[in-house]
């Protein structure tokens, strides 16, 4: 769903069907954080890896050194809203057009820190500022 690079070059990329972050090392795809409901968005910041989980409706963050993740907010507004069944993935072509891109949460680091979320459930951006 969504790729981000360390400052060291390192990529990772959500793969939300899987429930996983990976990294990628020599180009072989390693788990970098499983269990996860549906991870799309990514950002680095400092020396951490954030990924908005639609699954679960959370931002979570996974330190870069040690791999210790940590929930950072919960309840937000991306995924479906509760009790609306999913709908299956538009089809990648209809009519022969291409079909609707599906519905992603996004993330990425404003100039001061905080971290700008795409809210695919409200079609709105929340900012999440770190606590004082």
């Amino acid at each position: 769903m969504d790729v981000a690079f360390d400052a060291g070059g390192r990529c990772y990329v959500s793969d939300d069907r899987l429930g996983a972050v990976l990294r990628l090392d020599d180009g072989e795809p390693v788990v970098w954080a499983d269990g996860l409901g549906a991870p799309q968005g990514l950002a680095v910041h400092g020396e951490a890896l954030f990924t908005v989980d639609v699954g679960h409706r959370r931002l979570w963050s996974v330190s870069l050194t040690t791999g210790e993740r940590r929930v950072e907010a919960e309840d937000l507004a991306v995924g479906l809203p509760p009790g609306v069944e999913g709908r299956p993935d538009p089809a990648l072509f209809a009519h022969g057009l291409p079909g609707l891109a599906p519905r992603f949460a996004g993330l990425a680091v404003a100039p001061d820190g905080a971290l700008l979320l795409s809210s695919n459930g409200e079609g709105t951006v929340l900012r999440l500022a770190p606590s004082p």
